[in-house]
């Protein structure tokens, strides 16, 4: 079986701040970083140095996209699904504190140029039991769900940036989602601050999902219809939260795709999290397995 992320690729432009600039405000940054990034582009990383087959599906700008090209195909991610568009690829614009806390604008760019010819010849590529990994930087997220499915793929959904169409996905025919309390409210309807009404919401709204909610310094829960599972961070210190989550989410769907148990794969995933704030930048801070198994013991 194989992962397909189809998925963003991004440049992205971090700016080491102070603060997170106030309105009206003009900040200088100390200096000026540039990385490969997109939720896509660093989850399919991460599910490669988590030592699974991923295929990356999406677009690039022809002029610009050679840089992420080659930092997915050194990481062992194949590419031959990466479409290149006579337009930008997308960018993000990334403000950090010494804390490790983020602001972030994105331009979609290429990344928004999806077509459905496009979403026909991924989705033919799907087999029975296959996992196809979703964020919402793309277009046509409607289109390959419904399509997936109809294939027989397993859908796997990080619904970040939310946005209201998201509640028109058949939600009850999910295999994985992963959410923030905000993303989670959003869906269910309970308040993100009470976990009591949170968690059962989940559980109704994805009856059939295994349910990462992710809480920050909390940790993380893994959330079924039949079980939840708490899951503490590591001890680490923070430089950058960028990639996290996107580490969080390869390396819990490639150890389960190579046999883990649920609870075993978010402890090995919020491991790579772990050691991801530690490290600047986004793509180039996930670590390698063997980090993961080294880590926190």
């Amino acid at each position: 079986m194989k992962i397909i992320n189809f998925g963003s690729l991004n440049i992205d432009h971090v700016y080491p701040v102070e603060h997170i600039v106030r309105p009206e405000e003009t900040l200088r940054a100390k200096k000026a970083n540039y990385f490969p990034g997109g939720k896509g582009l660093n989850q399919s990383i991460a599910i490669a140095r988590a030592g699974a087959d991923v295929f990356h599906a999406g677009c690039v700008g022809m002029s610009d996209g050679a840089i992420l090209l080659n930092i997915l195909e050194k990481n062992g991610v194949n590419t031959s699904l990466i479409r290149k568009k006579e337009i930008p690829t997308g960018n993000a614009f990334i403000q950090v504190t010494p804390e490790g806390n983020k602001s972030i604008i994105v331009c979609g760019g290429a990344n928004l140029s999806i077509t459905d010819d496009q979403i026909d010849y991924t989705v033919a590529q799907l087999r029975k039991g296959d996992i196809i990994l979703l964020q919402n930087e793309i277009n046509g997220i409607e289109t390959i769900v419904e399509k997936a499915l109809a294939a027989g793929a397993k859908v796997a959904l990080n619904p970040a940036p939310f946005t209201k169409n998201l509640r028109n996905l058949p939600l009850e025919k999910l295999s994985y989602v992963f959410v923030n309390r905000f993303e989670a409210s959003e869906f269910t309807g309970a308040s993100p601050m009470d976990l009591e009404a949170l968690i059962p919401a989940i559980k109704r709204t994805f009856p059939n999902a295994e349910t990462i909610l992710t809480l920050g310094v909390k940790g993380s829960m893994l959330i079924t219809k039949e079980d939840t599972y708490y899951q503490k961070i590591y001890d680490a210190p923070v430089k950058d939260k960028t990639a996290a989550g996107d580490a969080l989410i390869g390396f819990y769907l490639a150890t389960v795709l190579q046999g883990a148990k649920p609870k075993d794969a978010l402890m090995m995933a919020v491991k790579a999290a772990s050691i991801t704030v530690s490290r600047a930048g986004a793509a180039s801070s996930i670590p390698m397995i063997e980090e993961c198994y080294q880590f926190g013991n």
